[in-house]
């Protein structure tokens, strides 16, 4: 009798463990599908394009039902007709929930036409950010947490969006900018990210290209350094991600030679205090609440996109201490 509730018992512990793990597995591959209809409809807007014509009417006809957009101050919707016109530049005094405008002159950065139909779907919108295999998506910018859990159109999705940390600026730019997104299995967001903590990823994924809302060009960056760190202050492995700003040259040449030492591996390129920086931050298991980060530079005037790829494929890279 005893061996047979046992036996019962084991067989009812190995159905709950395969619908749980049958529940996981439909949880990860619909999330996987939502992520790749969001990424599809975001492209599609971003050049303007044919299909992109049939998304904008399809994003204003989800707009018009629901009679809402996203409002860059709280984490609410906010009446269409309360909406700045594309192009106005809008700021947002400190503990104020109301926006001004704020008229164009010639020295204001006016939003670039290719950008117009992704600022009409989310005026959040700062740029798009391509990174190795599967990133290829636009980042948006309004506080630290919305865009946990919210995808580019404002609609409640595990996957997120990529976004830029609310204490930096795109205009005027700032020389280190931090831009964060959720570690997804399926490899969007930045499910891939952490493959840069392998030098030979670095080599085959070398460049990084992230364009703002108000730039003609394309800005081109290469990573120098991938390391895991600690958010944790008193950590061993703490790293002061949020540190944008330094009292003198000693402590930014101090912050660059932290991240070299937490480095994986050392680039043969060069870099320095001079150069602007682009962190992509994703979370990591390693640490007391954990974050990879992969650090760039952007390309100086006298790089190319090839040089610096011959450079990363044929020069030595410095051994690790």
């Amino acid at each position: 009798m005893r061996k047979k509730r046992i036996n019962q018992l084991l067989s009812i512990l190995i159905g709950v463990s395969l619908l749980l793990l049958f529940a996981l597995l439909g949880f990860e591959a619909v999330s996987a599908i939502r992520a790749a209809i969001t990424q599809k409809a975001t492209k599609d807007l971003y050049p303007v394009s044919g299909s992109a014509l049939f998304d904008s009417i399809f994003v204003s006809a989800i707009a018009e039902e629901d009679d809402f957009i996203l409002d860059k101050d709280e984490n609410s919707f906010i009446s269409q007709e309360n909406t700045p016109a594309i192009g106005e530049i809008i700021t947002i005094s400190e503990g104020s929930t109301e926006w001004e405008e704020v008229s164009l002159d010639e020295e204001q950065p006016v939003l670039r036409d290719d950008f117009k139909a992704l600022f009409d779907a989310n005026p959040d919108i700062i740029g798009w950010l391509t990174v190795g295999e599967h990133t290829d998506n636009p980042v948006v910018q309004r506080d630290n947490a919305f865009y946990l859990t919210h995808n580019f159109f404002g609609r409640s999705d595990s996957n997120g969006t990529l976004f830029l940390n609310q204490a930096n600026c795109i205009w005027p730019r700032d020389k280190i900018l931090l831009i964060h997104g959720h570690a997804m299995r399926s490899g969007q967001m930045f499910g891939s990210l952490r493959k840069y903590k392998d030098e030979a990823y670095v080599r085959e994924h070398p460049i990084i290209e992230f364009r703002t809302i108000y730039e003609e060009e394309k800005h081109f960056f290469v990573p120098v350094a991938g390391f895991d760190a600690s958010m944790e202050m008193g950590d061993k492995w703490f790293f002061d991600a949020l540190q944008f700003n330094f009292a003198s040259i000693e402590e930014q040449e101090n912050y660059l030679k932290q991240i070299n030492s937490l480095s994986y591996w050392h680039t043969p390129l060069e870099w320095n205090c001079e150069d602007n920086l682009l962190i992509l931050i994703t979370c990591s298991y390693l640490h007391a609440n954990g974050r990879f980060l992969l650090v760039c530079r952007e390309l100086r005037e006298n790089e190319t996109v090839e040089t610096v790829t011959d450079t990363l494929n044929n020069a030595a890279w410095m051994p690790i201490e």
